[in-house]
């Protein structure tokens, strides 16, 4: 992250020369694909420590605020909507906090430098109703494998 972080910042240096922006984009490139290897690695060998715990999202999503606002360009508005009293959550910080920044990261790739990404929450509960375009011979199959207990949907 902090690779990434200090390539991302040099990258929006507009002085930086065309050949300069070149190799810290490929710079970049590398240090996704060694942070991505990693991350299956470790989890594949099972010697990525979870510490899951209860969290209230609406907490570190506010703290994160700052960092995912200058993790965009200052082109992309990055908008948090808050639920007013949110469920906890069963997880692990580290992640969760890993997978907003992504999200984040890969929305402002998809909005080419411009436009706004959205990211709220709120307390929904789970239909036992097969989604669109599901086979409904197996979803409650699906359904039972997949959430046996009552979960918290992250989207």
């Amino acid at each position: 992250m902090v690779v990434t972080g200090a390539l991302d910042l040099t990258l929006r240096d507009r002085d930086l020369s065309l050949a300069s922006r070149r190799m810290v984009d490929m710079s970049m490139r590398a240090a996704r694909r060694g942070a991505k290897l990693t991350d299956q690695l470790l989890t594949f060998a099972r010697k990525q420590i979870l510490q899951p715990t209860v969290l209230n999202p609406n907490e570190v999503i506010t703290d994160l605020q700052a960092f995912l606002a200058s993790a965009v360009d200052e082109t992309v508005e990055v908008i948090i909507d808050l639920g007013p009293v949110v469920w906890p959550v069963y997880l692990d910080r580290t992640q969760f906090e890993t997978a907003l920044i992504n999200l984040a990261l890969n929305a402002r790739d998809a909005l080419d430098g411009q436009g706004s990404i959205t990211i709220s929450t709120r307390n929904e509960t789970m239909s036992v109703k097969a989604p669109a375009g599901c086979d409904n011979e197996y979803w409650p199959t699906c359904a039972d494998e997949y959430w046996p207990t009552p979960r918290c949907l992250i989207c």
